[in-house]
C-alpha cells in the first residue's frame, strides 16, 4: 500500500510539530494558571513535519496534559517536550504527581479507569518522522 493511500485510509495529515505544540500549549496554559503550576515547553525543532491524524492526536495530548496538571502538586512545573529522533518524533509531558503505583499500568488503558492518589509522572508518545 502506498503512503498516499495509508495516510487516506487513516485520516492522516502532514503538519508542521511546532504549530501542533504551540496550539496544545496554549489550551494547557488555562490549566496551569488554574493549579498554579508551572508550564514550560520545549520543542527541538521548528521545522519537523510529521504525519497523523492531527485532531486526534492533539486530543490525547490535551488530554495528558489536563491529567498533569490535574495530579501535579500545587506550583510544580509541567513540562511538555518534543524532540526528533533517527525516525521518530517524542512528545513527553512531565508532571510532578507522585507516579504510578506498582501493577497500574494494567488498567492505564481501560476506558474510565481512573488511580486515586497524587504521584508524579512522564508519559510520551512518537510520532513516524517524514523524510522530505
Amino acid at each position: 500500500m502506498a503512503i498516499s493511500e495509508v495516510r487516506q485510509a487513516t485520516g492522516a495529515q502532514i503538519f508542521v510539530l511546532s504549530d501542533f505544540i504551540r496550539e496544545a500549549a496554549e489550551a494547557a496554559q488555562l490549566y496551569a494558571e488554574a493549579k498554579g503550576a508551572q508550564f514550560q515547553v520545549d520543542v527541538a525543532d521548528a521545522n519537523i513535519q510529521v504525519a497523523g491524524n492531527r485532531a486526534l492526536l492533539l486530543a490525547a495530548l490535551g488530554n495528558i496534559l489536563q491529567n498533569a496538571f490535574k495530579f501535579t502538586r500545587s506550583g510544580t512545573l509541567v513540562t511538555l517536550r518534543a524532540r526528533a529522533g533517527e525516525h521518530e518524533v517524542d512528545v513527553e509531558v512531565e508532571d510532578h504527581c507522585g507516579g504510578l503505583k506498582g501493577g497500574a499500568e494494567d488498567d492505564l488503558f481501560r476506558p474510565f479507569a481512573q488511580r486515586g492518589s497524587a504521584r508524579s509522572g512522564l508519559v510520551y508518545f512518537a510520532f513516524d518522522l517524514l523524510e522530505l
